[in-house]
């Protein structure tokens, strides 16, 4: 048997017209066209008394097989668990490209929402973090209680791919999860925030730091003392937000512990889930020094890197008309290799 993962050159291969990591990174996240999915939304309460929104996608009924047509509920195909990145949500274009690609394959699709993102302030003076895995974990018991047949996939992009990698590698529920995918996921915190910080990144950092801000003085405001809303308004870097915000919300010393304690690359190794994590070399949002060695992985990881694709980005195409994202092929073949296709 193998004793570790298996790290192999992606065969991603970017559009002429769309080369570098920047250009790839904006164009897949707003240049792309939004694609319509008939969403139906519900709650999940947890036991703290906070809430999480999900939104279920559902195939075509017509692509359903046949002695399924009747009686829906009874469909066990497989279903796939989407998690987003860093304030996004199910309106972020490639959660929209990726879960239609699963639909045209039969899987049934459910977006979770970290709490705060799915358009309605959480109650709890608290919000989610790359290491919060244990609001996952009330999704799987639920999904475990209401469809024990079903055979679950997860797919976590970005700040996703790190609470979904840390919950199959800390949690004791992580055997629920019969396949996963973690799509540009920041391995090592600290050197992500420093990659993110640095001076070439700064409409990037404006961008997510104002969103960021933006909900946390909403969030806050009426809870005074909470944050310091002035100081709060003077925050331009990661590091400073996570200071301020994320470490004593969560119960972190500062930032440093922060990063320390939510980082899943340490835990690979532990991995049992079939698992395939896609990386690009010139993704803007780290370096390459966060990506692991082979023995730091367990023997259910395959981690495949391209060369380019920048984050989240992965176009392939001719021309901007005939734009084509390379996630949405491979990660559906990856999970119908894995647990088989929901169309057998």
């Amino acid at each position: 048997m193998a004793r570790h993962g298996t790290i192999v050159a992606g065969d991603f291969k970017p559009a002429w017209w769309l080369r570098g990591a920047h250009l790839q990174t904006i164009w897949a996240a707003r240049i792309r066209r939004s694609i319509p999915i008939a969403w139906k939304r519900e709650r999940l309460e947890l036991a703290d008394g906070d809430f999480i929104d999900l939104d279920f996608a559902h195939p075509p009924l017509a692509d359903r097989r046949p002695k399924y047509r009747q009686d829906p509920m009874a469909d066990r195909r497989p279903l796939a668990i989407i998690l987003h990145g860093l304030q996004g949500s199910s309106r972020s274009l490639h959660i929209r490209g990726l879960t239609k690609a699963l639909l045209r394959q039969g899987w049934h699709c459910l977006v979770m929402h970290f709490r705060g993102c799915g358009g309605r302030p959480n109650r709890l003076p608290r919000a989610y973090h790359s290491g919060e895995i244990e609001d996952f974990a009330s999704l799987i018991r639920s999904l475990r209680r209401s469809r024990p047949h079903t055979r679950l996939a997860a797919v976590g992009f970005s700040l996703g791919g790190s609470v979904l990698l840390n919950f199959l590698a800390r949690h004791e529920n992580a055997d629920d999860i019969d396949a996963a995918v973690g799509v540009c996921v920041p391995l090592c915190l600290a050197k992500s925030a420093k990659a993110l910080d640095r001076k070439g990144m700064y409409l990037y950092r404006r961008h997510f730091i104002d969103d960021l801000r933006r909900a946390a003085i909403a969030k806050f405001r009426q809870r005074p003392g909470s944050i310091d809303p002035d100081r709060l308004r003077r925050v331009r870097r990661f590091r400073e937000f996570d200071n301020l915000v994320t470490a004593p919300l969560h119960g972190f010393r500062d930032a440093d512990h922060y990063y320390e304690a939510a980082s899943s690359r340490p835990h690979l190794h532990r991995l049992r889930c079939p698992t395939l994590i896609l990386h690009a070399l010139d993704d803007p949002f780290m370096t390459p020094a966060v990506i692991p060695k082979s023995h730091e992985l367990s023997p259910s990881i395959r981690l495949e890197i391209s060369p380019e694709g920048g984050h989240i980005g992965f176009v392939e195409g001719g021309t901007p008309w005939q734009a084509r994202y390379w996630l949405e092929d491979r990660i559906p073949e990856f999970l119908s290799q894995a647990i088989g296709s929901p169309l057998r």
